[in-house]
């Protein structure tokens, strides 16, 4: 786990697929610039759910960071992973149907 500032959470897929999903929110909320809003938590558990799927599929050496921060435009990634020298940026969405 590294303490970038431009990153909430980042780990090897191994240690993300054994490390607690609770403990993974933990850290998604402890470095949060302010305070996680319940749909804000309740996205984070979804996205940490599917990806712990997605690299069960992987190979071992590839990383994941959640919310990677681009100060030049004032966003963030939802997911990054990297893998075998690809970078792939996962941007989640909330459809809404009515």
């Amino acid at each position: 786990m590294s303490d970038n500032p431009r990153r909430l959470y980042d780990n090897r897929f191994g240690g993300f697929r054994r490390e607690d999903e609770n403990a993974i929110l933990g850290l998604l909320c402890d470095h949060y610039h302010g305070d996680a809003r319940t749909t804000t938590r309740e996205a984070w558990k979804g996205e940490i759910s599917i990806m712990r799927e997605l690299v069960s599929l992987l190979d071992h050496a590839g990383r994941i960071i959640f919310e990677y921060d681009i100060p030049r435009l004032g966003k963030r990634i939802d997911v990054v992973l990297l893998l075998r020298g690809i970078i792939f940026c996962l941007e989640y969405s909330i459809c809404c149907f009515l």
